[in-house]
């Protein structure tokens, strides 16, 4: 029974990890960049992502850890934030 729970997460994982694609800063359309950096000048630590059809940002700003969203065109989409250690 253990490791059948032990191969469901591990599929599960793997699984999850497909749905989120790293990408460069170059392959981050200007716009998207543009938006990210009027809303957040303060950022550190930013690495790019792209989830299903949108961008997702993550970085460090406000003493926390956070991620935005923006569509291809630039438009915020969402923000989430923890705090650090979380």
């Amino acid at each position: 029974m253990k490791k059948l729970v032990v191969m469901l997460s591990a599929c599960l994982l793997i699984g999850l990890a497909g749905f989120t694609q790293k990408l460069a800063a170059e392959k981050v359309p200007a716009a998207v960049k543009q938006s990210f950096n009027q809303k957040y000048p303060g950022a550190t630590n930013v690495k790019y992502e792209m989830e299903d059809n949108d961008f997702e940002i993550s970085f460090r700003a406000e003493a926390s850890v956070m991620s935005a969203n923006f569509d291809k065109t630039g438009k915020w989409l969402e923000t989430e934030k923890r705090q650090r250690g979380v």
